[in-house]
């Protein structure tokens, strides 16, 4: 599927491709259009007309060696999960030697990941490989089982708190246009250096991007009604089409955070593709829209809105330095005009007192 095309099943609005019940923009679309799972010389066989994909049906062995001849792709593809089953069943293995340790559960997360700086990534996967073997520990002890009750716990903690704190860095992120600016003196030099150049209709323009999304926001904290429901939904699309035309990056950063969530987005696209029933919406719909599209901008809201603030706050720092330049400025050119002419006037006075003192005083 080419980037800006009607996908299969599922409806386009501008750049954004709703595709089923979940939403996939242009840029992900030409990623994958790219994705090829196979290698290149099965690549080659296949646009040749070489090899039969069902051609071998044969079973992968798990401890083949990797040879590099040429397979087909249904055997490329089979060794490729065999591989990867193979390193889960090692991580599962690794995971109950150190559970049977009997340690803290700090120190069990340190010996499974490997490391102290794990990453969200890291403590997902364990949990997706601890969740997925449950039926395997009904053969084991109360007290393994009690243990990993702990660790499991203690990942799905950790993780919330990371995933709590990346939000929180991401949306207060330094990298904006605005940075925040303490007004003591070597901030005032580094104001005038940074924002001297600054055109003053980017300060307004961003700030009114920034007055505009706070308001949207505003408004879209109202719960999802069956009779209004249609129309919130495009406003929520309007909103999620409006982060390419922005310029404040603090507001562009704030719809990211929004539409970046896979919930979010997932019920997004499944209220665009039902917008045209007629009657009633379905319970499960609305339950959908309340639990995922309310309560997301219910939960984050005062965030979004300090974060928000704080850029407002520095615009108008920004302003106010500039105003204070100006005013610098101007006075600089007044007492150097004040100076100047005092010089002046002195120097033609003294001249002025010289020649009149050599016509009319004669010399004794």
């Amino acid at each position: 599927m080419e980037a800006g095309e009607w996908p299969k099943n599922g409806c386009k609005v501008g750049n954004a491709i709703f595709e089923g019940t979940y939403m996939t923009g242009a840029k992900s679309c030409e990623k994958m259009k790219d994705f090829d799972p196979l290698p290149w010389r099965t690549k080659y066989r296949l646009e040749n007309g070489n090899v039969d994909e069902d051609s071998d049906d044969e079973e992968v062995e798990e401890d083949a060696p990797v040879s590099t001849d040429l397979i087909s792709p249904k055997r490329a593809l089979q060794r490729q999960s065999s591989i990867v089953q193979s390193d889960k069943d090692k991580l599962r293995d690794h995971i109950d030697k150190v559970i049977e340790t009997n340690v803290s559960p700090s120190e069990m997360v340190k010996r499974v990941i490997g490391r102290k700086d794990f990453k969200i990534e890291d403590i997902e996967n364990v949990l997706d490989i601890m969740n997925t073997h449950i039926a395997a520990d009904n053969e084991r002890d109360q007290a393994f089982l009690q243990q990993k009750k702990h660790l499991v716990a203690f990942l799905q903690r950790k993780l919330h708190g990371y995933k709590e704190q990346a939000f929180h860095d991401r949306i207060f992120t330094p990298t904006c246009n605005f940075i925040v600016m303490n007004p003591s003196m070597s901030q005032r030099i580094s104001a005038f250096m940074l924002h001297s150049r600054r055109n003053p209709q980017d300060l307004r323009r961003c700030a009114d991007e920034i007055r505009d999304v706070m308001a949207q926001l505003q408004e879209m904290r109202g719960a999802f009604l069956k009779e209004t429901w249609v129309d919130q939904v495009d406003e929520w699309q309007e909103l999620c089409l409006l982060q390419k035309g922005l310029s404040s990056e603090r507001a562009m950063m704030v719809l990211r955070c929004i539409f970046e969530d896979k919930e979010v987005m997932r019920t997004l696209g499944m209220a665009c593709q039902m917008k045209s029933i007629r009657g009633t919406p379905p319970d499960g719909l609305m339950l959908r829209l309340k639990d995922c599209l309310g309560s997301h901008l219910k939960k984050n809201f005062f965030n979004y809105k300090r974060a928000l603030d704080d850029e407002l706050n520095n615009i108008e720092f920004i302003e106010n330095q500039k105003n204070w330049i100006v005013a610098m400025r101007g006075s600089a050119i007044v007492a150097l005009l004040i100076g100047f002419s005092n010089f002046l006037s002195s120097v033609l006075l003294n001249k002025m007192c010289n020649s009149f003192e050599s016509s009319y005083c004669p010399p004794n």
